[in-house]
């Protein structure tokens, strides 16, 4: 898929070197969006450092912890399985196979997210995201009872009328609550209208109570294909990177974004910024902190893939060329830097129990970084 389809067709690295360019917000338009220069007061220069990756997956998309004091990384593997790395070393066994449960892991499909429950110390109990033998997006519980086997219990699948932009990102967020964020059903430009439409739970944000009644509640709408988001734990903003069609990548921000059920992300109205289908009603949209083009004649990537939150910083990468940049904001002004070229095919970032942070490389690697 090149819309690159996505950020999960997963099509070569490229590599191209990209534009570094800071976005301001602006009305949207027909056009190229505006972009000024903007600087943050108490803003470094700061550039990432990788440590010695970490080998031996198939095809990792995400890195999580579980805040269960036993410094372990859980590594997701499209293809179904869950690897733990403690002290360094990939374990030989898997903590969790979830292959049964798949139809395919070709392309944008497989094991797609991971979230643990805020008392998985105690309780045992993780969520996974995946498409499911009939191809629909799906979410389960999995409990691992003391010595005894896995649990798995299917809270939702939601039917998906193509394989591609299926979402999947798992994520508590504040409120102690679960979100899901769900790609518009797949081919290109929303054909079925999923995104904009309110009776369906596809290209939208969901947030669903797991201790409570289990039923999916519309958060946000008008996404496209949200590929990693993160939560800034001191402030409760809510980063969002939102892959593009054919023109745009775009990364959006939701302050305090708990108490702000009903926004609509403008998608298949907007791609970016700029107008994707007429007639244009861009009335109440969010619009994109920042925003990079398909342009790579001028410097631009393909899919953008998310993210996590240090220091108040998003990190964000490109899928073909490999670019990490650094995001954040103070007000209205929003600082964007590049701050590695890292020649990997980034699928995603994560933080380990310690608050370091790692790049996930598609390629069968999972890198640690340093701050400098």
């Amino acid at each position: 898929m090149h819309d690159a389809e996505t950020s999960l067709h997963w099509i070569p690295a490229c590599f191209a070197a990209l534009m570094l360019s800071t976005s301001a917000r602006s009305a949207p338009s027909g056009g190229t969006p505006p972009e000024v220069s903007a600087a943050i007061d108490d803003d470094v220069k700061i550039v990432l450092v990788p440590g010695a990756p970490i080998k031996g997956f198939d095809r990792p998309l995400l890195a999580v912890n579980a805040n269960d004091g036993s410094g372990r990384l859980f590594v997701v593997e499209q293809s179904g399985r869950i690897r733990t790395v403690a002290r360094g070393k990939l374990d030989g066994a898997p903590f969790f196979d979830a292959r049964s449960l798949l139809g395919s892991s070709n392309g944008e499909q497989g094991l797609l997210g991971l979230a643990f429950h805020p008392q998985y110390k105690a309780n045992g109990r993780f969520f996974i995201a995946y498409t499911d033998k009939d191809q629909n997006d799906a979410v389960a519980e999995v409990a691992l009872p003391p010595g005894g086997k896995p649990v798995v219990t299917v809270l939702w699948s939601i039917k998906d009328p193509a394989s591609n932009h299926n979402g999947g990102h798992l994520l508590f967020g504040p409120d102690g609550k679960l979100w899901v964020g769900t790609g518009d059903g797949g081919e290109a430009n929303d054909p079925w209208n999923n995104a904009q439409n309110d009776a369906s739970l596809l290209g939208k944000m969901l947030v669903v109570d797991v201790d409570g009644p289990r039923k999916p509640v519309v958060a946000f709408k008008g996404l496209r294909n949200p590929w990693r988001y993160a939560f800034d734990a001191d402030n409760g903003d809510l980063w969002i990177a939102d892959v593009g069609q054919n023109k745009w990548e775009e990364v959006n921000v939701v302050v305090d974004a708990v108490k702000r059920p009903g926004l609509n992300f403008g998608w298949k109205n907007l791609e970016g910024r700029a107008c994707a289908a007429a007639p244009c009603d861009a009335a109440g949209t969010v619009v994109p902190v920042y925003v990079y083009s398909h342009d790579f004649d001028a410097g631009g990537g393909c899919s953008i893939t998310g993210g996590v939150v240090v220091g108040h910083r998003f990190f964000f990468a490109d899928y073909c060329t490999g670019q990490v940049w650094s995001i954040r904001r103070s007000g209205s002004v929003t600082k964007v830097m590049r701050v590695w070229e890292s020649g990997r095919r980034v699928s995603s970032f994560g933080l380990d129990e310690g608050g370091g942070m790692w790049l996930v490389d598609h390629g069968g690697a999972i890198v640690p970084l340093a701050i400098r």
